[in-house]
C-alpha cells in the first residue's frame, strides 16, 4: 500500500553514504550487507540493511536486482536480521534461476515500522540508489546491469525513481525498472531519458490501474520503452478472491483516478485536466479511505513472472 508521501514536501539533497559493512551467513549463502543513507523525510542518515543474494557457478560479472517490499513484510531475511515480503522473495527465487544476482533491501530496519505508520515511510528509492551504487563498486557485479523492482510502497519508490534525481545520483542509471501495484495517482512527468520500465497492475486493484497505464503510454511517447500489464480480474494482492472492501484505518491515494497530478518537479504539480495544485493540497484531493483486505494472491506468481521477463530482455 502506498505511503502519504510526507518526504516529498521536504529537502531533496541526499547525503553521502557513511559505511558498508558485510557479513556472511554460511549456512544459507546470503550476504547481510548495512548502510547509511539519507531518507527524505527523516531527520537524519538512516541505517539500512540489505540482504544479497548469489546465483550457483557464475564466475562473470553479475547483472543485480535490487528488490523493495511493500508496507507489509512477510518474510524473514534467511540470516535472520531483517525483513522483506513474499513479492520479493519471489524475486529473489526466481531471479536467481535466471542467474541475476538479487539484493532485498528492508527499508524499515531496525524502526519496524508498521504498515499503517505510512507517515514514517521513508524515501527509500534514495536508499536504493545509494545501494545501486555501493554494488556498481563491486567487481563481482556489472555497474551497467542493475536492476529495480518492488510492490505496492516498493512499486511506488520504483515509479520515484522517475523522478529528476538529485545531483549526487545524477550517474546512477537503472538498466530497467518493474513498479508491481505502485501508485500513480501522483505522477511524474514523462522524461526522455527514462529507464526501460514495466507496470504490473491488477484489473481490480484499489489503486485502479488507468493513471499508471496513462505514465507508461506518456513514457513511450516521450521516446522510452515502456510497456503495461493487466491482470485480469486480480486485487492489489494479485489475489482473485477472499478480497473484501474495507474502510481502512489509513489514507490510500486512490480518488483521482480519472485526473491524476503530474508533477513537474519535487515542488510544482497540475492535475491532468490543466487545473495546478501543490502536493499537500493533491494528497488531501487524491486519497481515500478505501482499501481492500490481502485476499489468496494467485496471481502473485504470473506478476513476478512478468518482472524476470521483462528484466532478461535487458539482461
Amino acid at each position: 500500500m502506498d505511503t502519504r508521501f510526507y518526504f516529498l514536501l521536504r529537502g531533496s539533497l541526499p547525503v553521502a553514504v557513511l559505511a558498508i559493512f558485510l557479513c556472511t551467513s554460511a549456512a544459507r549463502a546470503a550476504e547481510i550487507i548495512q548502510f547509511k543513507s539519507w531518507a527524505g523525510n527523516q531527520l537524519k542518515d538512516q541505517e539500512v540493511i540489505a540482504e544479497l543474494h548469489l546465483p550457483t557457478g557464475s564466475t562473470t560479472r553479475l547483472p543485480v536486482i535490487i528488490t523493495q517490499h511493500g508496507s507489509t513484510q512477510d518474510k524473514f531475511f534467511k540470516s535472520g536480521k531483517g525483513k522483506t515480503d513474499v513479492y520479493s522473495q519471489q524475486i529473489i527465487d526466481k531471479g536467481l534461476a535466471q542467474g541475476f544476482a538479487v539484493v532485498a533491501i528492508d527499508a524499515f530496519y531496525p524502526r519496524n515500522t508498521k504498515a499503517t505508520e505510512k507517515e514514517l515511510f521513508p524515501a527509500a528509492q534514495f536508499y536504493a540508489l545509494t545501494l545501486r551504487n555501493l554494488l556498481a563498486s563491486d567487481n563481482r557485479f556489472d555497474p551497467e546491469r542493475i536492476f529495480y523492482t518492488g510492490f505496492s510502497y516498493g512499486g511506488q519508490m520504483v515509479i520515484e525513481a522517475l523522478m529528476p534525481l538529485p545531483s549526487q545520483y545524477r550517474n546512477a542509471r537503472w538498466r530497467a525498472i518493474a513498479s508491481a501495484e505502485g501508485n500513480c495517482q501522483i505522477q511524474p512527468k514523462a522524461r526522455a531519458d527514462s529507464p526501460p520500465s514495466i507496470f504490473v497492475l491488477g484489473e481490480l486493484s484499489h489503486y485502479p490501474p488507468k493513471p499508471c497505464m496513462y505514465l507508461s503510454d506518456q513514457l513511450k511517447q516521450a521516446g522510452n520503452v515502456s510497456q503495461h500489464v493487466t491482470i485480469p480480474g486480480a486485487s492489489h494482492y494479485y489475489s482473485l478472491t477472499g478480497v473484501r472492501d474495507v474502510v481502512a484505518n489509513y489514507r490510500a491515494l486512490n480518488a483521482c483516478t480519472d485526473n491524476p497530478v503530474i508533477r513537474e518537479n519535487h515542488q510544482l504539480a497540475r492535475h491532468l485536466d490543466g487545473t495546478p495544485t501543490d502536493l499537500a493540497t493533491a494528497f488531501k484531493t487524491c486519497t481515500s479511505n478505501r482499501g481492500h483486505t490481502r485476499g489468496n494472491e494467485e496471481k502473485l506468481g504470473e506478476a513476478t513472472d512478468h518482472v524476470i521477463r521483462f528484466f532478461n530482455q535487458y539482461k
